[in-house]
């Protein structure tokens, strides 16, 4: 009967087709049946976390600077006229001795150490300088000269600006004066030398310090020494040898009352945190 050959024929095409389909299909689904629910895709692994981000208060710069300077300058010395003209030894007063006071320029050479902390800097360093000074006595004209070492320690306050930082500093300053020599221009001299000795002083100024760049500065200084012994009497300023009643020697005193100065350099940091 030509309809239930038609059906055979049709049944026999398909079992032919879905044999086929099985052996294309991969094996996790020929093997799953017709009925099988798909597969759901695999979640996906999850990304590895971001590294924790530094703390921005502990990379920021700390503000510390380690420097070293070089600078030059003029400078100059002062010895003031005492307010009792008399000198007084073994009950006596002796007022033949004539002390002018004086006064004069000279130039310095120094280095110095910084050690800053954002705005606050401890400075230090080694300065000499060579002192003249002069002064008129009896028509004519004593001159005193002497080298002069400085060895600072002072605290610095600076406003930190970006090309140009000014400053105010003050401390103290260990002052010991050498090689120290008075001259009289006329054939007898008042007095037979100079007796310097070391002292202490205190140190203050202004500054400006032009940036070069973050390492590198150009310091300017305008500075002042001032030796905190008072000069009341002759006997402050002046050095007698006597004898009986006879002075034997005639010294000046070579300790400077002050000193001002200009110092210029240049500064570089060799340590920044």
């Amino acid at each position: 009967m030509p309809f239930m050959s038609l059906a055979i024929r049709s049944a026999t095409l398909t079992s032919s087709l879905a044999c086929a389909a099985l052996l294309y299909l991969p094996p996790a689904l020929a093997h799953a049946g017709p009925n099988a629910a798909p597969k759901e895709a695999a979640p996906k692994e999850a990304a590895p976390k971001e590294a924790a981000k530094s703390d921005p208060a502990a990379s920021a710069p700390l503000g510390l600077r380690v420097a070293l300077g070089l600078s030059g300058g003029v400078n100059g010395s002062f010895l003031q006229k005492p307010k009792d003209e008399r000198y007084y030894a073994n009950e006596n007063s002796y007022s033949d001795y004539v002390y002018p006071g004086f006064g004069g320029v000279g130039g310095l050479v120094a280095l110095q150490l910084d050690l800053g902390w954002r705005f606050i800097t401890l400075s230090t360093g080694y300065m000499q300088s060579f002192d003249q000074a002069d002064g008129k006595a009896d028509g004519g004209t004593l001159t005193i000269s002497q080298t002069t070492t400085h060895i600072p320690l002072t605290l610095r306050f600076e406003l930190p600006l970006e090309l140009v930082r000014p400053s105010l500093f003050g401390g103290l300053d260990w002052v010991s004066p050498s090689d120290s020599s008075v001259e009289y221009t006329r054939p007898n001299s008042p007095y037979q030398g100079i007796r310097s000795e070391s002292y202490r002083a205190w140190t203050f100024g202004f500054g400006l310090d032009f940036m070069v760049s973050e390492l590198i500065r150009i310091p300017l200084r305008f500075y002042g020494v001032l030796n905190p012994t008072a000069r009341d009497s002759l006997n402050d300023s002046i050095a007698l040898q006597v004898l009986g009643n006879q002075v034997t020697n005639a010294e000046l005193r070579g300790e400077w009352d002050w000193q001002a100065g200009v110092t210029v350099g240049f500064s570089y940091d060799v340590y920044r945190r």
